[in-house]
């Protein structure tokens, strides 16, 4: 993130940007009783006290760090009066918390409050068990219960955010302060009291387990021990006996490339001197709810500390610049020492709506089309143009990183086809995201044609049966599958039952395939022609003929002569079948000539039996 890292002055992450950083790391053995003695200086002439009252320029009036809990009064004259605090007290400043415990902070306007109330006296939930120390990956914290002793005791802590005030001495448009506050149980020995703001989430598990959010490395690949470079740990100590509350400022960093994360001072008078306050209650002060197990609700000397911090000055956090907070948490420890253990916790890390939205890709889910579907380029426009983002700090650009999304599908994707995008964000404050995402039509199904091979049938069949034969025949052709698909078949039904031929062809178009064409032909076979052999006319001679039956079998030997051959069964019929008289007659017999395809004919011939000559009686006379 930009400003994640202050740029001021003796800020000590400027150590590791010197040009001469590689001579210096070659040497550093030649160094280091000098750099043990300035470690030594820093933790002891260095770190000095740093206790400052003063006015925050946030609310209408301003928030009074001034070791008085209440709006409008102040232990120390007339500088703090009218201006706001912690606790209602009627006059013409603001305040957070009213008489009954409720906030005055409207909901939805940037600003953001955490008041903790934390079990004391008994063994707290909130403790931490083994060993815990301020300078460990917090992966490794155990939060749980356990006995805090009194001077580290804590029963409310609070955090309070807000930008501030432009109208006010001191109020830059755009930066961001937090004003803090906690107490002790007792006050008789050496306290610290920490408030730590980290720029990724630190969030405690319902296991009393902590998982941290921050980078696992910085930018030259070094771990970063559990927290986000440039985080700020303030620390607020009470001195051994008590009179006498100093705060001190660290900043996450680490001396030089390779080496492991820290808390490095940070030189407030030099460098923030208006940008820190912190103080103590120098007298007894009241607050609206009973204080501990003391029988009343007054804050005795040194119980109470409050304090503020300008986290655009000492982070880069603020309305008009990059950087954020996620978490802030309150806790207690042994020292100020970077293995001090850590004692108690007031509750839960406060988790800070980002203060800049963060960026974030809002994607198409991945689609997949079903072959064949319509108005595919509808539903690609709509997945196209979803690639959005939320948050951010504009300008933001996007790339498609894989390929860029056309605006049009190609000429054949509804045959099938597939883009797998990655879709990345970047925006002015260097936050990124991504997401990929596909897009898939599925392939369109082949054209599948079951043609049909040259077919036949017999003769001498009806129509029905060669209608049936035919059909059986041709419904084994199928076209089937592809997408948009048009079969285009001519059938031009069976041929005739006396013989021929028809051709059945198809042209199957669809709109992912070359057309499938092809024809077959289906033959009834020709019916054998039919050959009539005709009978002649016939006669018989009545003087040879004994009688009518021998008439009849001469008569049945001359039909005789009539027959027919080929064709389908076919025939050849008289219509005269009874002999003419033996004694003389003659018949036209007519034949019918019928068959399966044959063109019914006729053809006459005549039978004649030649009577006698008449009888000559000639009589004998008497």
């Amino acid at each position: 993130m930009k400003n994640s890292y202050n740029t001021k002055m003796g800020d000590p992450d400027r150590f590791s940007a010197f040009s001469m950083k590689s001579w210096f790391l070659r040497c550093r053995w030649l160094f280091l009783p000098l750099i043990m003695v300035a470690i030594f200086m820093m933790s002891t002439s260095a770190n000095a006290q740093y206790n400052k009252q003063g006015i925050v320029p946030v609310m209408t009036k301003g928030f009074a760090i001034d070791g008085d809990a209440y709006a409008n009064k102040s232990p120390v004259g007339s500088d703090y009066d009218a201006i706001g605090d912690w606790f209602e007290n009627p006059g013409a400043a603001d305040w957070l918390i009213n008489s009954d415990n409720t906030t005055t902070i409207p909901v939805g306007d940037g600003t953001m409050f955490q008041l903790y109330v934390d079990v004391f006296k008994d063994k707290d939930p909130t403790a931490w068990p083994g060993n815990n120390k301020i300078n460990d990956n917090p992966d490794t914290y155990t939060i749980g219960l356990a006995n805090v002793p009194k001077k580290d005791d804590m029963e409310r802590a609070a955090v309070y955010f807000e930008y501030a005030n432009e109208n006010l001495p001191g109020g830059n448009a755009g930066d961001l302060w937090c004003i803090f506050a906690a107490d002790r149980w007792e006050v008789g020995g050496a306290s610290y009291i920490d408030f730590e703001f980290n720029q990724a989430s630190i969030v405690v598990n319902g296991d009393g387990s902590v998982t941290s959010l921050a980078p696992e490395v910085d930018g030259d690949l070094d771990p970063t021990g559990g927290r986000t470079p440039g985080d700020i740990l303030i620390t607020i100590e009470f001195t051994r006996g008590g009179t006498t509350a100093s705060l001190y400022a660290d900043k996450w960093d680490k001396p030089a490339i390779g080496e492991p994360y820290t808390w490095m001072y940070i030189d407030i008078a030099t460098y923030y001197p208006n940008s820190i306050y912190c103080t103590e209650n120098t007298v007894v002060t009241e607050a609206p709810w009973p204080v501990y197990d003391q029988g009343n609700n007054i804050y005795a000397q040194n119980q109470f500390v409050e304090g503020a911090i300008n986290l655009t000055d000492l982070m880069g956090i603020g309305e008009n610049l990059c950087g954020h907070v996620a978490t802030a948490w309150c806790r207690t420890k042994t020292s100020h020492s970077s293995s001090a253990e850590l004692a108690d916790l007031a509750g839960p890390p406060f988790q800070i709506a980002a203060l800049i939205d963060p960026l974030v890709a809002v994607c198409s889910g991945d689609m997949i089309i079903p072959e064949c579907t319509e108005n595919i380029e509808t539903l690609y426009d709509q997945w196209r143009t979803a690639f959005t983002y939320t948050g951010g700090v504009e300008p933001v650009v996007e790339t498609f990183t894989s390929l860029p999304l056309p605006e049009d599908l190609p000429a054949d994707a509804e045959c099938g086809w597939t883009i797998t995008t990655t879709y990345s964000i970047i925006d002015y404050c260097e936050q990124t995201d991504e997401c990929t995402r596909t897009f898939t039509i599925n392939p369109a199904p082949a054209v599948v044609v079951v043609p049909i091979t040259a077919g036949s049938t017999g003769s001498c069949q009806t129509q029905a049966e060669v209608d049936a034969d035919y059909l059986a025949w041709f419904n084994v052709l199928s076209i089937t599958g592809g997408c948009d698909l048009v079969p285009n078949i001519v059938n031009p039904g069976a041929p005739d039952k006396c013989g021929g031929e028809v051709t059945v062809t198809w042209n199957a178009t669809s709109s992912c395939e070359d057309p499938h064409t092809g024809s077959a032909i289906f033959t009834v076979a020709d019916v054998p022609a039919v050959v009539v052999t005709e009978a002649t006319d016939g006669d018989a001679d009545a003087c040879d003929i004994a009688d009518q039956a021998a008439a009849q079998v001469l008569f049945d030997a001359w039909l005789g002569t009539a027959s027919v051959t080929g064709g389908c069964t076919p025939t050849s019929t008289p219509d005269i079948v009874t002999a003419p008289d033996y004694c003389g007659g003659s018949v036209l017999v007519t034949w019918t000539i019928e068959d399966h395809c044959f063109t019914t004919d006729t053809y006459t011939a005549t039978y004649t039996i030649t009577p006698p000559d008449a009888v000559v009686v000639t009589e004998a006379t008497d």
